[in-house]
């Protein structure tokens, strides 16, 4: 017998999304400072690395547990937008 699981996207998750959008926004339009942002992105899981141009992004799966379309979704962003690694 299976269960599936049903995964939700609540407001604290929306509400996160669209701040991130904002900060990233005004970080583009130079209302933003740079330390800030930087302050920001790791506490959002990005990273970057020594190589010049190079992020690690670290993504919330709460528990681990998700559905075979979401995974599917990150390998296919990984395959996209990356050199295809996932760790």
């Amino acid at each position: 017998m299976s269960r599936a699981i049903e995964l939700e996207v609540n407001d604290a998750v929306v509400n996160e999304i669209q701040d991130f959008t904002e900060q990233l926004a005004a970080l583009e339009n130079g209302t933003l400072h740079e330390e800030s942002w930087q302050k920001r992105r790791i506490w959002q899981g990005i990273y970057g690395q020594r190589q010049t141009g190079v992020q690690m992004i670290r993504i919330k799966i709460p528990y681990g547990v998700g559905t075979s379309s979401q995974f599917r979704a990150v390998a296919d962003l990984a395959t996209k937008m990356t050199n295809s690694v996932i760790h």
